[in-house]
């Protein structure tokens, strides 16, 4: 939910429209990112992840830094191309 006289539109360094579908607390990203990240079968890119829950990459990237930090998810930097990072859970067997 939008603070009040806040449309949930940003606009970013370039001067273009950036739209958060919703103004989350980092409480709510991170339970997202980890119902996200529970329920599939890989890793996920953090621009995927941001997309899934309606957020601007450099929020997602900060919470996911975060869970990874206390151990709750893995990260790891993607070979194939610079700034790309994979995020996932390892599931219990």
């Amino acid at each position: 939910m939008t603070a009040p006289g806040r449309s949930g539109r940003k606009k970013r360094g370039d001067g273009e429209d950036m739209e958060d579908v919703r103004m989350y607390s980092e409480e709510e990203v991170r339970e997202r990112i980890m119902e996200i990240l529970s329920s599939v079968d890989g890793p996920l890119a953090t621009s995927e992840i941001a997309q899934m829950i309606g957020m601007n990459r450099r929020v997602t990237l900060r919470a996911l830094q975060k869970l990874a930090i206390e151990g709750k998810i893995k990260g790891r930097r993607a070979k194939v191309a610079k700034g790309l990072w994979l995020w996932w859970v390892e599931q219990a067997e």
